[in-house]
């Protein structure tokens, strides 16, 4: 007890951690540090900023729109500092994808047969076109070709990095794109993986894995899958 606790005070301590694992857990718990009154205070201030604002733009908007459009359930109209100008992104992308006109276009494929007997399928270095007269020009001129001649050969060396590790946003990009998942299930499944310790905390803004991240124990766990076990053991024999 310092000189200026009174009699009852409890010393009060905070464990930081940013994943749910045993060795996060244990290092938090043997390093606790005094809480920081700014970061507590500055969380309070957003609270309520986020409260006084949200409530006052939601009677004011609420109020202002009733009666004003007849599709529109103007019972409660919400806003808030966050959802209202994601809310704004969302309607900039759907106007533009509603108001997309598909253009037709042309291209040419074609094959060709290595004297090995290796077939090799060609890329028109020109992609796409949009006039297919110019396109039926090309298809006439090489279709009656029986010979193909390679002009040059370039030979380069490529160095793929290691990916990144996947900020909020990320996330729900790759899960959509590459999974089909939408951006709450996304979050779920996010979530749900935090909670068994296999990821660190999934809503951030920062591409790095904390420094005490135990990305080794984490593959190790992974190790006896059935589907991608293999492949672990493979990066964690290379200690990447």
């Amino acid at each position: 007890m310092n000189s200026k606790s009174r009699p009852g005070d409890r010393n009060v301590f905070r464990a930081k951690f940013s994943a749910i694992t045993e060795r996060d857990i244990k290092a938090a718990m043997n390093n606790l540090v005094d809480p920081n009154e700014n970061e507590a205070k500055s969380v309070d201030a957003r609270q309520e900023l986020d409260l006084r604002i949200g409530c006052a733009f939601t009677r004011f908007q609420t109020k202002f729109f009733q009666g004003k459009y007849g599709n529109l359930d103007s019972n409660l109209i919400s806003y808030g500092p966050c959802q209202t100008p994601t809310l704004g992104f969302c309607v900039v992308r759907h106007d533009f994808i509603q108001s997309f006109k598909p253009e037709a276009y042309w291209y040419l494929q074609a094959q060709v047969k290595h004297p090995s007997g290796v077939p090799i399928k060609l890329e028109w270095e020109r992609v796409r076109i949009f006039d297919r007269e110019v396109a039926q020009l090309f298809l006439n001129r090489t279709r009656g070709e029986k010979e193909a001649v390679v002009q040059s050969v370039v030979q380069k060396e490529k160095t793929k990095q290691r990916p990144q590790a996947l900020n909020t946003v990320e996330l729900m990009r790759v899960a959509s794109s590459g999974l089909g998942m939408g951006p709450h299930h996304a979050m779920q499944i996010a979530e749900r993986l935090y909670t068994q310790g296999y990821i660190s905390y999934p809503r951030t803004e920062t591409t790095h894995y904390p420094e005490n991240f135990d990305l080794v124990g984490t593959l190790r766990q992974q190790a006896g899958n059935a589907d991608w076990g293999n492949h672990v053991s493979e990066i964690g024999r290379a200690h990447v």
